[in-house]
């Protein structure tokens, strides 16, 4: 495969996935944010709870789901449905490809790659949030 079919398939992935973030930005604000956010943590294993208590600090689209179970369950569930984020239900954990969380990063002006950056770190970041 020659470079410029190698770049034109990224651009077509990267096309495709930025219609796919919007469709979803459209359907359900807070999935979009999830995701962008899930983009600047460990892409492996991330505990439900942290995530769940992360975002009642965060305020923006993650209020209406912060402390709502039925509106967090669905947020998570679009996310999910993207195929950008996966769910395992028995462990309580999410999961993100690093190639997911790449080309959501490259979507992003640096403004807002720090400012999703701070968003992570403060979500993960609070003493109430000790991982062992």
């Amino acid at each position: 495969m020659s470079k410029k079919t190698t770049k034109k398939n990224h651009d077509t992935v990267a096309s495709d996935f930025a219609i796919s973030l919007t469709d979803t930005e459209q359907v359900n604000p807070a999935s979009a944010d999830l995701l962008r956010l899930c983009a600047f943590l460990y892409s492996e294993n991330m505990p439900e709870e942290i995530l769940k208590e992360g975002i009642k600090d965060l305020g923006g689209h993650f209020q209406p789901i912060a402390n709502d179970f039925a509106a967090w369950d669905e947020a998570l569930a679009e996310a999910c449905h993207t195929g950008f984020l996966r769910y395992n239900p028995s462990r309580k954990i999410v999961t993100m490809k690093l190639s997911i969380q790449d080309l959501l990063r490259q979507g992003m002006s640096e403004y807002e790659q720090r400012n999703w950056a701070e968003q992570a770190v403060r979500a993960v970041g609070s003493p109430k949030h000790v991982v062992i």
